[in-house]
């Protein structure tokens, strides 16, 4: 090497490690805006999903909400016509009432959008801490929420309740919103009582029926608290949610 050419080449070499370096550099900035625009673009298609899925769940809870206003309705409904006539016989339109209280309805659970965060570890994609801990937490209570009311269901009402009030009545179609065509429903209900006295079925006494229409108030009392609470928890998400989708 020629005299004095040492440090130029020296300066070469080092300038050109150092264009190469920033070259990297660049590189991994483009590299990591594409990936954050990429999450971004993913954070927002789960947010819309889970606004969606609220939603459908807020109205599938509200539905949840008034059916379990009308059953208390009809239960307390029972218990204060029975208070204020001769016998439970009397009361008006009594195999109706009782055959509604034979109806359950489950708490609505709809959680596919929070389920594949969950599944696929992308939860923090999600950038905002506080919603995102308010999502989580949101899911965690509904989880609650469903295991009690199911269990209420399961271990009170179909161990409790449902045995004494579907051995009370008739079964009519026309009381769950069904109508028949081939025959009258109303001589079929006479017919029926006409053949368990001839059959001398021992129906469930007042003591038990009213037992059950009390315990039905129980549970669906239980069940209201829980449907108030998600209710009004879904609200303030989907309200979070909707604001952070506006940013």
């Amino acid at each position: 090497m020629e005299t004095g050419k040492t440090g130029k080449y020296l300066k070469y070499a080092i300038g050109e490690i150092i264009l190469v370096m920033i070259g990297i550099l660049l590189a991994l900035q483009v590299n990591n805006w594409n990936i954050n625009k990429i999450n971004s673009v993913k954070e927002i298609e789960y947010l819309t999903g889970l606004k969606n899925d609220l939603e459908k769940q807020i109205t599938e809870i509200v539905a949840v909400k008034n059916f379990s206003d009308n059953i208390l309705n009809q239960a307390e409904t029972v218990l204060a016509e029975y208070n204020s006539k001769a016998s439970i016989q009397d009361i008006d339109s009594l195999n109706t009432k009782l055959s509604q209280l034979i109806y359950t309805r489950h708490f609505p659970d709809i959680r596919t959008t929070f389920n594949e965060l969950n599944s696929t570890g992308q939860i923090n994609l999600i950038l905002n801490k506080k919603l995102r801990s308010q999502i989580i937490t949101f899911y965690q209570n509904a989880s609650k929420y469903s295991i009690s009311i199911s269990g209420n269901i399961k271990d009170v009402f179909y161990t409790n309740v449902f045995p004494v009030l579907s051995t009370s009545i008739v079964i009519r179609a026309n009381n769950f919103g069904y109508q028949v065509t081939k025959f009258d429903e109303n001589e079929f209900e006479q017919k029926m009582h006409n053949q368990l006295q001839h059959d001398n079925y021992k129906s469930p006494t007042t003591f038990e029926i009213i037992n059950a229409v009390s315990t039905r108030i129980i549970i669906e009392n239980s069940t209201r608290n829980y449907i108030e609470n998600s209710l009004k928890e879904a609200q303030a998400l989907l309200i979070d949610i909707e604001t952070e989708l506006k940013k």
